[in-house]
């Protein structure tokens, strides 16, 4: 599956560990990285093309553009926006030279800065991955239910205390408002730490 992605233009992981160490935190242990290029993660992606064919999606997490660009290779008909306060490497003009303005659109900030400034409506999916922070994540799922009314949503990292808290605990069981639909793991080594992740899709469930 790899082969039929262009990911040329992708920093490696031994580029993004050496920013990370040199830039990021100057040497100490660094931050966790990003969706790893593995056909595991590819298999997510393709999976929601082949049953939902995204049009306009709303990324929440940009970092360095990884998971953006499986998403733009694998969804070939979908406007992605994305959100992220301090891209890595410079990667938005990057990928907006290569897919341009009617494939790609960065917003600068976090969530709460820009949640005026992107569409109001039309994101037919949503993938959410920025700060897995109790606060971030409440407020990343509050736009994207409850401001935007995304109708497919896929929250990365559903295995960590906060994300799982928020998520399960009040949007699937408190409000009734997501349902789950499909799980995955995938695994990844970042600065020598080996970790299984987890990624979870649902469906927002509405009253209108």
């Amino acid at each position: 599956m790899t082969s039929s992605l262009d990911l040329s233009h992708l920093r490696t992981f031994e580029e993004m560990e050496e920013y990370d160490k040199e830039v990021i935190l100057s040497g100490k242990n660094g931050t966790w990285g990003f969706l790893p290029p593995t056909d595991e993660v590819f298999e997510i992606f393709q999976y929601i093309q082949d049953t939902y064919k995204p049009t306009k999606v709303l990324e929440i997490g940009f970092n360095a553009g990884h998971s953006t660009t499986y998403q733009l290779e694998t969804f070939p008909q979908a406007l992605i926006h994305t959100i992220g306060p301090s891209p890595r490497l410079g990667m938005h003009r990057v990928l907006k030279r290569k897919y341009g303005k009617d494939r790609f659109k960065w917003f600068k900030g976090r969530t709460q800065d820009v949640r005026k400034e992107i569409d109001q409506k039309g994101y037919d999916f949503a993938f959410v991955d920025g700060s897995h922070l109790t606060e971030a994540v409440n407020i990343d799922l509050h736009v994207v239910c409850n401001q935007l009314k995304v109708p497919l949503i896929l929250v990365d990292n559903t295995d960590g205390k906060a994300v799982r808290e928020v998520v399960y605990n009040k949007y699937v069981k408190r409000t009734g408002q997501l349902k789950e639909v499909k799980q995955w793991n995938y695994d990844m080594t970042w600065h020598e730490i080996f970790k299984s992740n987890e990624i979870t899709l649902f469906t927002l469930n509405t009253k209108d």
